[in-house]
């Protein structure tokens, strides 16, 4: 469903480069294929007209502070790229008790038996300074932040709660895999990025601004960055989106 997609490797670890403008009907149905089981889980069978509706209310709560605004949409295409390229997410967009994103890490996705978080940051491109270089970096510290205490909350605890629900059914392998990273986080035995696989991810809105002619830009931005994040695998997932109005109206459509 995304037609402007450049994958390469850079120093032995994975980019793919993305470029979303104005949706067409194509994006929208992959959309449709996708909404319930990205906000509920793969088993959830609530109506999409329902999921829209509540997906709406969420974002509108969140207009009042673009940057909130930017990041819950980033994180939404982060997670629909990912499930279009086979990657399944044993947790739920929406936080479990309220209407609201989820505390600690942004995903967690599982692929041939390979377990990955996800870390997304994203900003417009009239922030000073503003590069996925930067929020790439910004995405990788924040990551290490979580797994190794130095965050308010412990996220093994919160995607142990997200992949036991009911709707997304994880394997009990797995869910023994979470609380043990739980456990010895509460022990203050921190989890290392060397035992993690990572998908640092990084967002940019132009607006007036957008152009698709930019891959090259990107790979130059990224040619030099760390050779060795520390993690045991390491995707980088870069995406130009023209605007985010478009996915907002798509959900007030009726369907």
């Amino acid at each position: 469903m995304f037609d402007l997609v450049t994958t390469l490797m850079v120093n032995n670890f994975e980019v793919n480069l993305i470029h979303v403008g104005d949706i067409c009907d194509q994006f929208k149905n992959g959309l449709d294929q996708n909404l319930i089981s990205i906000c509920k889980g793969e088993y959830h069978e609530n109506d999409l007209k329902y999921i829209k509706i509540e997906l709406n209310d969420f974002f509108e709560g969140k207009k009042e502070d673009p940057n909130k605004l930017m990041g819950a949409i980033s994180e939404f295409y982060a997670h629909l790229f990912f499930k279009s390229h086979g990657y399944t997410n044993k947790f739920l967009y929406l936080n479990l008790e309220e209407n609201s994103m989820k505390k600690g890490f942004d995903g967690y996705y599982l692929k041939e038996n390979d377990a990955w978080i996800l870390d997304s940051k994203s900003g417009s491109h009239t922030t000073l300074n503003i590069s996925h270089r930067q929020k790439i970096l910004e995405a990788n510290r924040s990551a290490k932040e979580q797994i190794e205490g130095r965050t308010n909350n412990n996220p093994w605890r919160n995607a142990f709660n997200h992949a036991n629900n009911g709707d997304v059914k994880a394997e009990k392998t797995l869910l023994k895999t979470i609380q043990e990273f739980s456990n010895r986080y509460m022990d203050k035995e921190y989890a290392t990025p060397n035992e993690l696989n990572i998908i640092l991810a990084s967002t940019i809105f132009w607006f007036d601004s957008w152009s698709e002619n930019t891959i090259d830009d990107l790979i130059s931005e990224l040619n030099d960055i760390e050779k060795n994040f520390g993690w045991k695998k390491v995707i980088v997932f870069c995406s130009n989106q023209k605007t985010y109005q478009d996915f907002l109206d798509y959900l007030k459509e009726e369907t």
